[in-house]
């Protein structure tokens, strides 16, 4: 498995791992690049919004592991998500594995794109 950078890297390869040939992605917009940004006191800020809100205690935390980060160091662990995503591909394509990915507007470019829509009619 490549560096787990977050969930869904680990995720696709569980799903692989116990045997299903296709694996769908939904909701895996990956639009990081779209969330920062470097104010006048060059302070990297991120806010990567989720489907929950945090409340903010999560706030804070999120603040305090960005603190000091540096903009390349940020780079550089998208560019490790991104480039895990082409990992897999390569693996589960050699072992007869499918990962579509269904999400609009995702920015992962390593799987073959399909709509919801699509995948539903194809039934």
């Amino acid at each position: 498995m490549p560096r787990p950078r977050n969930v869904l890297i680990p995720s696709i390869m569980i799903g692989a791992w116990l045997g299903y040939d296709e694996i769908y992605l939904l909701g895996a917009d990956h639009s990081w690049l779209k969330t920062l940004s470097v104010t006048d006191e060059n302070q990297v800020v991120t806010v990567q919004p989720h489907f929950y809100k945090e409340d903010k205690r999560e706030e804070e935390r999120i603040r305090s592991v960005y603190e000091g980060r540096k903009l390349h160091e940020l780079l550089e662990s998208f560019r490790i998500a991104f480039s895990s995503y082409h990992t897999i591909e390569n693996w589960a394509s050699r072992n007869g594995i499918s990962i579509i990915n269904a999400t609009p507007g995702s920015m992962i470019d390593a799987f073959r794109r399909a709509s919801l829509s699509s995948l539903k009619n194809a039934d």
